[in-house]
């Protein structure tokens, strides 16, 4: 019990029991006072209401004393409320008189007040019917902080109704500071939260930066494996073109000198020189016939095509790793899959993989597709060299594509090594590999299967071991895929 009473007598240190009176009658004052400041005197007026209530007398709280404060007319009334607030004590409540002559009458001091104070609840005491109720709220409004008190008012009705204006004023005072305390912490937590968020956006940029820089560095990792047959690819054409240009080199000279001699004799002709001609012209036979001249001239149009077929073997290697190893594609465009994404990745893995693989291609016509060509000629390029390196001796991998079920599928199998179930469960698992240490840096099937599944579609395996291996590439149609291919793709 005693914990309950210092309860609550902290609870009353923390009230607002501030009310201001407004009377131009300083009798009422008085009389408000006798009412609203009672102690527990034992010939106190509220202990003769409590006896003329109750058998016997109750015991009282230990202070019931409010804080009043007085004015004669409602422009002071207004200037005691501006004092109050800027004081940081404001009034809880006012009992305003309906009549103070000569100044505002009640209402109007009621509205001046709300004007400075919208907290303050309010008690307007009449002895007259100057106003109706309904008279009042058009002026006043209908709200609850307003409460009519008729004159001569009960002790005990005043007492009850101080109480319950004070109360309500407290309350709502609580109210506000909870809902202030809440709005607080929700801030607060918000701040966090877009903290937090900022934070993760942030890490979002890394780790896509990141995984760029890793899908571009798993490129590149895969044409340092492949450099040796992409060298020789290339070293090929280089060294019949530079023979062809060998010959064509020697060719030129025996025509250059034809050509100088047959110009020497047209030029004496024309001069009128026509000693020895005949002579002339049959130096000129031997020595086209010596030279082979006619042979020359037969073979010029096939060195030179075989020439730029072999530049153009060249060229279409270049604009492979180009686009295989580009990173400054940005925008997603619309590709022919088999010209620009697997014919691409056969070519440049052709050469590790024909000493040991036989190639077979079923390609079935696809529809333009749109998206990164180097992205997905990556995944082609991994699943042929995986293909190629499950193969101990000499195998088969075969190259399927065609359009089922409105979805786009590529199947590369092998009739290599295969897998056991536990290798199948982790084959797309980063830096996971089966291969020997320093072939492989186990990304490879990672990255391709992350860069199949940011186009909507599926990357699936099949294995059976020492049977084989098939990857199936399940891409949805064009249709669904602009809304699934971000034009800020940095991945390519």
């Amino acid at each position: 019990m005693a914990i309950d009473q210092d309860q609550n007598a902290s609870k009353d240190t923390h009230e607002n029991k501030r009310i201001l009176i407004i009377d131009d009658n300083k009798a009422i004052h008085d009389d408000f006072k006798k009412i609203l400041c009672v102690n527990n005197n034992k010939n106190s007026h509220l202990d003769e209401l409590e006896s003329s209530l109750f058998s016997q007398k109750t015991a009282t709280p230990t202070q019931l004393n409010f804080e009043l404060s007085f004015a004669l007319q409602g422009e002071e009334a207004v200037e005691r409320v501006k004092e109050a607030i800027q004081s940081g004590k404001p009034f809880a409540m006012a009992f305003v008189d309906i009549r103070m002559p000569p100044g505002w009458d009640g209402v109007e001091t009621i509205q001046h007040l709300w004007q400075e104070d919208p907290n303050l609840q309010t008690i307007i005491c009449s002895a007259y019917s100057d106003y109706s109720w309904h008279d009042i709220n058009q002026k006043l409004g209908n709200n609850d902080r307003l409460l009519i008190l008729k004159k001569p008012f009960d002790s005990i009705e005043v007492l009850q109704m101080a109480w319950a204006m004070v109360s309500k004023w407290n309350l709502a005072k609580q109210a506000q500071l909870k809902l202030e305390n809440l709005e607080n912490l929700v801030m607060l937590r918000t701040q966090k939260i877009e903290e937090k968020n900022t934070l993760l956006e942030k890490s979002i940029v890394e780790l896509n930066t990141t995984r760029s820089q890793l899908v571009h560095s798993e490129k590149l990792s895969s044409i340092g494996q492949l450099a040796a047959g992409v060298a020789h690819e290339i070293n090929n054409p280089i060294s019949f073109i530079s023979g062809n240009i060998e010959v064509l080199k020697e060719y030129c000279q025996d025509i250059s000198n034809m050509m100088m001699s047959y110009l020497s004799l047209e030029s004496d002709v024309i001069k009128g020189k026509k000693d020895d001609i005949t002579n002339r012209c049959k130096q000129l036979k031997a020595k086209r016939e010596a030279i082979r001249l006619m042979d020359i001239l037969s073979d010029l149009d096939k060195l030179i095509d075989d020439s730029l077929s072999g530049s153009l073997r060249i060229q279409n290697i270049v604009n492979d790793l180009k686009s295989f190893s580009r990173v400054d594609s940005k925008k997603a465009s619309q590709m022919d899959l088999i010209a620009q994404v697997i014919d691409p990745a056969l070519r440049l893995a052709a050469n590790n993989i024909k000493y040991k693989c036989r190639v077979n291609k079923s390609l079935s016509p696809l529809p333009l597709y749109l998206g990164h060509p180097g992205e997905l000629s990556q995944v082609i390029m991994n699943l042929l060299v995986n293909a190629s390196d499950a193969i101990e001796n000499q195998g088969d991998i075969t190259i399927t594509c065609d359009v089922i079920d409105s979805h786009i599928h590529i199947n590369i199998s092998d009739n290599g090594s295969g897998m056991d179930q536990e290798q199948r469960l982790k084959i797309f698992d980063p830096f996971y590999t089966t291969k020997e240490p320093g072939k492989g840096t186990g990304l490879g099937l990672s990255i391709s299967h992350g860069i199949i599944q940011k186009y909507a579609g599926e990357l699936n395996v099949e294995s059976q071991l020492g049977k084989g291996t098939t990857f199936n590439i399940r891409l949805p149609i064009p249709s669904v895929m602009e809304n699934h291919i971000s034009d800020g793709s940095d991945e390519d």
